[in-house]
């Protein structure tokens, strides 16, 4: 993404418990047609209740997890579920709790929660034996943590498998929404993540969700001159998403562009932003340093401002998590959230979410498609793109018709079907002359206004919407060492996940897809 601050999540109580009631008598409806097939829990702060996004929650038991949605939601298939089995749920900035499966119930929302931990930026933390004062910039904290990337993250063959979705939000509703489980075969940070023939991808699932709405028009390429991002330019990569999402991380592509203004990780973030060491939270028992930054950079174009947050841990200096949030003047523009865990001596991948805004022509724009003069109904008969609202044609003083400069009388304005008027004329009041209606056009002018079509929109209004396109992938299990299998056949990296041959048949083996509930639809 060349040249916007997270979107916001605020949630009234009635927004929430219209949301709750729904969701209850879906799950009980579901539940009496065949019994549950999975279990439904919510991560939320115990201080401020509200949901705690991208929550890890883990298998205790085994190597496998999955990652909360933005609301703090999960799903866990019951035949997933082994009822000795613990579930470990952790964030940054919380303690890490312990929850027995046993406890989780069918047929409601289980709200887990979880405790802050954090502490002021001062005095000495003890990790273990050994004890760090803290006494660095953020600046130096940063500066140390780029250069220990080759030692914190892997160099070697590895792979994992997450569940990965892209999915559009229009107006908090879902549209266009792909899921799918793969497996990522990475070479090591040394590799280029695009072109090194080492780094692959085996789709072992996929699903075009039909469950929520579609939107043909908002699924073009960014190619489409009618799909655009107003002064900025994204990579199109054939209409893979999943590539481009890879393109948008920092950490993994440290030494390559990544996006503006972190652009190449290695050498133009400290050039480009200011640091401020804020406190120290933790994830699980490791302590880290939380770190603000903003863009700054004398002589920069003052249109974009950017900031967002930098968690480092005190011992290796490890990046375990980057958030960056760019606008162009106070409107957002796009935005990354990313997420390292250790596992072993090196640190691996957690989730990746980005998005970014962008205007495309609005498939359901009110406008008038044909005027046409029909002799023998002594009438116009406008065509329109979507079905009028009939209350919006009462006034006559609303339409003017003229013919070579003179008012023409009119008679009554009908809808003989729902996406056309009649607009009759008074009998005469066009001149008897020897010309079909299509001649008689060429001297007409008309101007309709205050008209509406069924849903609210206004003529001629509205002709572009702002969409916002999100690219996730949440990592479900890592294999340290694992390289490339033989005789596989992988994604191609240019070509859309949906055109992956035998995709539909592919077994997920044992992973699942974290389907979003559709909670947004419903907060109106």
């Amino acid at each position: 993404m060349t040249a916007s601050r997270r979107i916001s999540k605020k949630q009234n109580g009635f927004k929430a418990i219209v949301f709750f009631f729904f969701f209850i008598f879906s799950w009980n409806s579901f539940a009496q047609d065949g019994g549950a097939l999975e279990i439904v829990g919510q991560v939320i702060d115990a201080k401020e209740k509200t949901p705690v996004v991208f929550a890890t929650i883990q298998f205790k038991q085994n190597t496998k997890g999955m990652i909360t949605d933005e609301d703090g939601f999960f799903r866990l298939p019951k035949g997933q579920l082994q009822t000795t089995d613990t579930l470990l749920i952790s964030s940054i900035g919380y303690q890490t709790k312990e929850f027995p499966i046993i406890q989780l119930e069918d047929a409601i929302i289980n709200q887990i929660e979880l405790s802050p931990r954090i502490e002021a930026l001062e005095g000495v933390v003890v990790i273990g034996n050994k004890k760090i004062r803290i006494s660095q910039t953020g600046f130096s904290i940063v500066k140390k943590a780029i250069a220990r990337i080759p030692q914190n993250y892997p160099t070697i063959p590895f792979s994992f498998i997450g569940f990965y979705r892209d999915y559009l939000l229009v107006q908090q509703q879902y549209f266009n929404l792909n899921e799918a489980v793969v497996e990522v075969f990475d070479g090591g940070f040394q590799t280029d993540q695009l072109f090194d023939t080492n780094n692959q991808t085996l789709l072992r699932k996929y699903k075009r969700n039909t469950d929520f709405p579609q939107a043909k028009r908002l699924a073009q390429s960014y190619a489409d001159e009618g799909k655009y991002i107003n002064n900025a330019k994204i990579s199109d990569m054939g209409g893979n998403e999943l590539s481009i999402l890879n393109l948008h991380n920092p950490i993994r592509n440290y030494q390559r562009l990544s996006f503006s203004f972190i652009n190449v990780f290695q050498t133009d973030f400290l050039l480009n932003h200011s640091f401020k060491a804020q406190q120290v939270t933790y994830l699980n028992d490791i302590p880290l340093y939380e770190i603000a930054f903003k863009y700054f950079k004398p002589g920069s174009n003052v249109q974009y401002t950017a900031d967002g947050k930098i968690y480092v841990g005190l011992d290796n200096y490890a990046i375990h998590k980057l958030e960056y949030y760019l606008k162009e003047r106070n409107q957002p523009k796009y935005a990354l959230r990313l997420e390292y865990i250790p596992k072993g001596e090196h640190m691996y991948l957690n989730y990746i979410s980005f998005n970014n805004y962008f205007k495309a022509e609005d498939p359901d724009a009110f406008d008038i498609k044909e005027v046409t003069l029909d002799l023998d109904l002594n009438a116009f008969l406008v065509t329109f793109t979507n079905p009028v609202n009939k209350n919006s044609i009462e006034d006559l003083k609303n339409f003017r018709f003229l013919y070579k400069k003179r008012k023409l009388s009119l008679a009554a304005v009908t809808l003989p079907q729902p996406n056309m008027m009649k607009v009759e004329l008074v009998k005469g009041t066009i001149p008897d002359e020897q010309k079909s209606g299509d001649e008689l056009l060429k001297d007409i002018t008309y101007k309709i206004k205050k008209v509406t079509d069924v849903k609210g929109r206004k003529l001629g209004k509205s002709k572009t919407i702002t969409a916002n396109q999100f690219r996730e992938l949440f990592v479900q299990e890592v294999f340290p060492k694992k390289t490339l299998p033989e005789n596989t056949l992988f994604l191609h990296k240019t070509r859309p996940l949906s055109s992956a041959k035998g995709n539909t048949t592919l077994e997920s083996d044992g992973y699942w897809i974290n389907t979003p509930l559709q909670s947004k639809t419903y907060e109106e």
